[in-house]
Order: structure tokens, then sequence, then C-alpha cells
């Protein structure tokens, strides 16, 4: 038996503790209906009420939150540190790309410039 918040006495219905953890944990990513009832441990003892079987399962509701959002910073931490490489890579590639296409340039304008020392009219682009 359990007590009702209104003091009224009832069998033990596990079926609506059921009810409402699946109610309770609809569309959340990474929380388990039924691992949030393993999780919280609960005790039925004869005459307990209500209240201390809400407790108990908000107390571990309360945890599996701190869980994913611990899971949630170290993902975010990793995420960060690959947009950096990739940041870093990219802009080694403009470098990169810049530099080989000035040089390319540079020797083009030289060579227009100066001319090779023949009688060929420079090239134009």
């Amino acid at each position: 038996m359990i007590q009702k918040r209104n003091g009224r006495q009832e069998f033990l219905d596990i079926t609506k503790i059921q009810k409402h953890t699946i109610s309770a944990t609809e569309n959340l990513e990474g929380v388990s209906q039924s691992e949030l009832e393993i999780d919280a441990q609960i005790k039925f003892i004869d005459g307990m009420s209500t209240s201390d079987i809400q407790d108990a399962l908000l107390k571990t509701d309360v945890e599996q939150i701190k869980e994913l959002k611990k899971q949630l910073r170290l993902q975010i931490s990793k995420n960060i540190s690959r947009i950096k490489l990739i940041k870093s890579i990219i802009i080694n590639s403009i470098i990169n790309f810049t530099y080989s296409n000035l040089n390319a340039i540079n020797l083009l304008f030289l060579s227009n410039i100066f001319g090779n020392n023949s009688s060929e009219e420079p090239h134009k682009n």
C-alpha cells in the first residue's frame, strides 16, 4: 500500500509510475524511461507516500541531466578543437595557394617587364 497526497491509501500500481516516466522522458534524446526507473532504485515500502516515489525519480532525473550536460560539454570541446584544426588547415591552404600564385604572377610580371633579352615581344595576357 502507498499513501496518496490526500492521505488515502491504495495498492501500488507500477503502471502509473511507468505512465508518468514515459510521459516525462518523451522526446528527450539520451534519456531512457526504463533506465530512469532502474536508476531511481526505489525501495517500495508498505505505507510509503507518492511524494517519496516522485522525489526518488526527480533525484535520479537530476543526476541523468548532470551526466548529459557533462557529455555535451565534452562533445562541444571536441567540436571546437576540430573547428580550430579545420580553420588552421584552411588558412594554411589559402596562404600556400596565394603564395604559389603570387610567385607565378610575379615571374610573369618580371618577364614582361624585363623581357627575355631577345627581340621577341613581351608576353601579354
